[in-house]
């Protein structure tokens, strides 16, 4: 299998390498003397992130020439047994993206949560039932059932501990998917949510070194993912 290393200068420049309208692609710029239908090893490293990924696939075409819209490169078709990878890389960049003014680094974070406006007791009304995409230190994002009324302000709930509630101010809201921002009433509330986030970095840590462990070689053939 042949290898060789995706240099991206920032998270932008390897969305720009992600097919949008294919999400089995991987664009890979440059001259590489690999031909169409071989496997590929490709290391995916992030400067401005410290960040590495490791995706393998076929080539499915090669770019000759080309120019600053189309330039050089090769079409990388993901194997089916990658695709947690692809997931886990594409969930990565999507929390990671400059928007919704969230200055601290966002982690990946799957946990159920029920979601109610702060002015009702989580007993008075119909609980949210929701699904975390991803934490920081400073907001979530996560998507609902339905889109979000603007209230003034919303509780969160985790189900999965006792005493981990939380005041949020919603940011914006975009049908089923929403960003808040956490309203601390304290420093008990600041510690609690850092734990949050914490275990959260650790999860995702622990998710990653899972899949990037070597490959058995007991595993069966690769095959292209033509989803």
């Amino acid at each position: 299998m042949s290898k060789i290393m995706l240099e991206c200068p920032s998270a932008q420049a390897l969305r720009g390498c992600l097919g949008e309208t294919d999400a089995g692609l991987l664009f890979v710029p440059g001259v590489h003397a690999i031909s169409v239908g071989s496997e590929i090893c490709v290391r995916i490293r992030i400067a401005d992130r410290a960040a590495q990924f490791v995706i393998e696939g076929v080539v499915a075409w090669r770019r000759y020439g080309g120019h600053a819209e189309l330039p050089a490169g090769i079409g990388v078709r993901v194997l089916d047994s990658q695709s947690h990878r692809l997931d886990h890389m594409r969930r990565w960049l999507e929390a990671g993206a400059p928007t919704e003014g969230r200055t601290n680094p966002r982690i990946p974070f799957r946990q159920s949560v029920v979601l109610y406006p702060r002015r009702h007791s989580s007993q008075s009304m119909r609980l949210l039932h929701a699904t975390l995409e991803d934490v920081s230190l400073e907001g979530i994002r996560l998507t609902a059932p339905a889109a979000l009324p603007h209230e003034e302000g919303w509780q969160i709930e985790f189900m999965t501990a006792k005493d981990q509630r939380f005041s949020v101010s919603l940011v914006w809201s975009r049908g089923p998917r929403a960003g808040f921002r956490i309203a601390h009433d304290g420093p008990e509330s600041v510690r609690k949510w850092a734990e949050i986030v914490e275990r959260a970095q650790r999860v995702w840590i622990d998710s990653a070194t899972m899949l990037y462990a070597p490959r058995s070689p007991s595993n069966p053939p690769l095959r292209p993912n033509t989803r």
